[in-house]
């Protein structure tokens, strides 16, 4: 399963922001809408958070895809109606990464849709886990 991350062959159009000045990248999070304001306005807090942003950033701006053969399982890709970071072509686009069933649901919201989301998204986490568990029983999709 995979969640508001677009599939590894589609390039990123943004450029880095892990590298930013620490007011400009603290712009970026706050327009990506899912770090609360109480947390951005606490210098304490953020003097601990910043470095573990910028590390998750640097791995998510750096990495380069090496075309591989498919995974024989099946995937789920979950994403936000409005997400601008993740769309859904781009979220669809997991199917080429597999020779299982690729299962796309998009849920309202932006890129952090399942903070307003999970009575409708936990649901379907445990549906599809129930359905990998019989997969993994029977051998079937």
């Amino acid at each position: 399963m995979v969640s508001g991350r677009r599939a590894p062959q589609c390039p990123d159009p943004e450029p880095p922001i892990h590298t930013l000045p620490e007011d400009e990248f603290i712009q970026e999070i706050r327009a990506l809408n899912g770090t609360p304001e109480d947390v951005l306005g606490n210098s304490e807090l953020l003097e601990l958070l910043l470095p573990v942003l910028r590390a998750d950033f640097a791995v998510c701006e750096t990495y380069e895809y090496v075309e591989e053969a498919p995974l024989d399982c099946p995937i789920v890709a979950f994403g936000g109606t409005e997400d601008a970071e993740a769309p859904h072509d781009e979220i669809a686009a997991w199917s080429h990464q597999t020779t299982s069933p690729c299962t796309v649901k998009m849920f309202p919201g932006d890129h952090f849709y399942l903070l307003g989301q999970r009575s409708l998204l936990l649901p379907e986490i445990s549906r599809h886990l129930a359905r990998t568990a019989a997969f993994a029983q029977t051998g079937r999709h």
